[in-house]
């Protein structure tokens, strides 16, 4: 019986966050230390279509003085580039505006799988530009391959 509850918690662990490979793709002064997908537990992580996903970003730091954040998401599917709805629930990571420097922020960026997508491997870039009162500052550009149903 205890095997089997320990096996039961084991593989519930294994669901949660698998760690993505990814390629920097024009990071500014952020170094992008993980990327992370909820819900993901083996690489490439497999997303459907109609589907909202929570990435997570973990940077070497963010600074202060931040009040907003410009996010562009694509996917390029097979040569075909699709724009994909990108949303921050918390711009500043924590309250705005930052106010002191962060170090480890862990970033979230809600991504939404549209249905019109095409299926199949593809590679995902997600940019973040954050801003002090539209002043640019930080920023970061990341790609990764997922599998899309």
């Amino acid at each position: 019986m205890q095997a089997g509850v320990i096996l039961l918690f084991l593989g519930l662990l294994s669901y949660g966050i698998c760690d993505m490979d990814f390629v920097d793709c024009g990071t500014g002064d952020l170094f992008v230390e993980e990327v992370q997908i909820e819900g993901c537990s083996k690489v490439p992580c497999i997303l459907y279509r109609s589907s909202t996903y929570t990435v997570n970003i973990k940077a070497d730091h963010l600074d202060p003085m931040v009040t907003s954040v410009d996010l562009e998401a694509t996917a390029n599917v097979r040569g075909a580039l699709f724009y994909i709805e990108a949303t921050s629930d918390h711009p500043c990571v924590v309250d705005c505006p930052l106010q002191t420097r962060l170090t480890d922020p862990q970033i979230p960026i809600n991504i939404f799988m549209n249905r019109y997508m095409m299926p199949g491997l593809t590679n995902i870039m997600v940019k973040a530009t954050f801003k002090n009162n539209n002043q640019v500052g930080s920023s970061f550009c990341v790609k990764f391959d997922v599998d899309v149903y």
